[in-house]
């Protein structure tokens, strides 16, 4: 999900910042745990590792926020007066208004059930030490200063820290790091990660809602209100719209009645055909198609909106920088294009460059592109003798060799 996944960076970077001062020590003795009574006390505290409450919108609010709109009041008095009236074959517009009704609730309670379903950690049950025993508990039976025993393939519950063994972690899903990471005895593990090679005991230092991926997880459900422009316009649109028409409705309904042979049904009935004409009710149901039509091809590439109203603040991105190389993307580098100095032919560049490139071996992922892309131009390596070689170095940021009889080339 695009908008958990560009928040990793952010949560990552907190946590560093205050994981120092906010993770307690272990003290609990790593080969006995706790005792009973200590899981007990701590059990009475409410110290339990049970999940987040759910912090999306609820039904309610999705139905309340769509149907107690303006618009949606001005077309429903037009629609009780002709009911009123009993003329029920002028009430087709409702259609509209309705059809409008239905693509905002049911793209929210789509979007509401997919976020719900959300969710960083599967780990049900894990392996406690507890009275000096191993024993398999639920995992939302953990309490503070428990000692947790991991082995490869487990996923890690609860945050915690390292007490004895040594371990490598995928921390990937919750941090963004690609690569495994190491962890050895007085290392914080965080909850989400898994492991992949070793054995450990671990003390958990939290649990509940104040565990790293939770509080991950409840960023990326927490609901947001879009900065809609389009939406803020059209809304502008049927407020100014409706100041003028209310009263022009009112004062057009007196004098139809008012008028000789006028009667009730008559009067309603033109005065509901002239507001319903300055009421843009095609222009709300032509954006909420065209959103929500956007909103279905993001679906398509696993992107998931909150609101169809996201679909326009995209739009308006130019740039999205991610560092999440390796994760979201290959991590894998290529040669783009090669900028030639002026006065430098293209030929006598790509042979020296060519020469240049098969001397340095193809040690990171830079020489690796570069022997790549080295490989893909025209012309044969030359035997020439290499009189020096300076290999790369991120200090100096330059590599060189120097071939007989020529001159040396950075």
């Amino acid at each position: 999900m695009i908008y958990l996944m560009a928040s990793m960076k952010r949560n990552r970077e907190k946590h560093k910042k205050t994981n120092a001062a906010a993770t307690p020590r272990p003290h609990t003795d790593p080969h006995r745990g706790l005792s009973d009574e200590e899981v007990s006390l701590r059990a009475g505290l409410g110290q339990f590792n049970t999940q987040p409450k759910r912090i999306t919108k609820t039904i309610a609010q999705i139905l309340f926020e769509n149907i107690c709109t303006f618009f949606n009041f001005l077309n429903g008095c037009i629609f009780a007066a002709l009911v009123v009236v009993d003329s029920y074959r002028n009430i087709l517009f409702m259609g509209v208004v309705l059809c409008n009704l239905l693509i905002g609730i049911v793209q929210e309670c789509r979007a509401k059930f997919t976020i719900e379903k959300l969710s960083l950690l599967n780990a049900p049950l894990t392996c406690v030490i507890r009275n000096g025993k191993r024993a398999i508990i639920d995992s939302e039976g953990i309490v503070p200063d428990d000692i947790i025993a991991l082995q490869p393939g487990q996923q890690i519950p609860t945050d915690c820290v390292l007490v004895e063994g040594a371990i490598e972690t995928d921390e990937s899903h919750v941090s963004g790091e690609s690569r495994p990471q190491y962890k050895k005895a007085g290392d914080t593990l965080l909850s989400g990660s898994a492991v992949l090679s070793g054995g450990c005991l671990a003390c958990v230092t939290r649990v509940g809602a104040d565990c790293y991926v939770n509080r991950l997880a409840s960023e990326a459900k927490k609901y947001v209100r879009p900065r809609s422009e389009l939406m803020r316009s059209l809304r502008l649109i049927i407020r100014v719209t409706g100041a003028i028409v209310v009263p022009l409705g009112a004062l057009l309904f007196i004098r139809m009645y008012g008028a000789p042979g006028g009667d009730m049904q008559s009067a309603a009935e033109q005065t509901a055909a002239s507001m319903l004409g300055m009421i843009p009710s095609g222009l709300m149901l032509l954006t909420s198609v065209s959103l929500s039509v956007a909103v279905i091809t993001l679906g398509k590439y696993r992107a998931l909106a909150q609101q169809p109203q996201c679909v326009e603040m995209l739009s308006r991105v130019d740039m999205l920088c991610l560092d999440k190389t390796g994760t979201l993307t290959t991590g894998d580098l290529c040669v783009e294009h090669v900028v030639y100095m002026q006065g430098v032919k293209k030929e006598t560049a790509d042979t020296l460059l060519i020469d240049l490139i098969a001397t340095m071996p193809a040690a990171n992922p830079t020489a690796r592109a570069l022997h790549a892309f080295a490989a893909a131009l025209p012309g044969v390596i030359r035997d020439t003798p290499v009189s020096g070689i300076t290999a790369f170095s991120s200090s100096r940021r330059y590599s060189a060799a120097a071939f007989a009889g020529f001159s040396l080339y950075i």
